[in-house]
């Protein structure tokens, strides 16, 4: 944590079940003037800014799951030769991976790519099919 314009950064210690001194919190006060948006009304506020580390480790914690969660759904969403049908059209997938993003709460965070592979076979159906493929042979 930095410290504020005007504050000194302080920690607040507590002593555990265990007998243990923990660190609590840290923060700074500062003050800052704000004033009416019509009128000549100013005051002064007082500005509290704390931290807590255990729950800066659980949010980081629960940014990890939602990261990991959003990356193995996204993984089997890739086509796939065989099984799966293959999603063909590039708006229908960049769609399908927004909401993933979204639904995970991790949109800008995660980057996806993708490759189109495409391949061609040609095939002929007929009585010249065979004139056809001894040709090109």
């Amino acid at each position: 944590m930095t410290q504020g314009e005007a504050g000194e950064l302080v920690r607040i210690w507590r002593t555990n079940d265990r007998g243990h001194e923990v660190l609590a919190a840290e923060g700074y006060e500062c003050e800052r003037t704000c004033g009416a948006p019509v009128g000549d009304m100013t005051w002064s506020e007082r500005v509290l800014v704390l931290r807590s580390p255990i729950h800066a480790a659980q949010q980081a914690t629960g940014l990890e799951t939602r990261l990991r969660h959003a990356e193995t759904q996204l993984r089997p969403s890739r086509p796939q030769r065989a099984g799966k049908r293959q999603i063909t059209d590039e708006a229908i997938l960049v769609e399908a991976i927004d909401l993933v993003l979204k639904e995970h709460r991790v949109a800008g965070l995660l980057s996806v790519t993708w490759e189109k592979q495409v391949e061609q076979t040609t095939q002929y159906v007929g009585r010249g099919a065979a004139r056809c493929a001894a040709r090109s042979a």
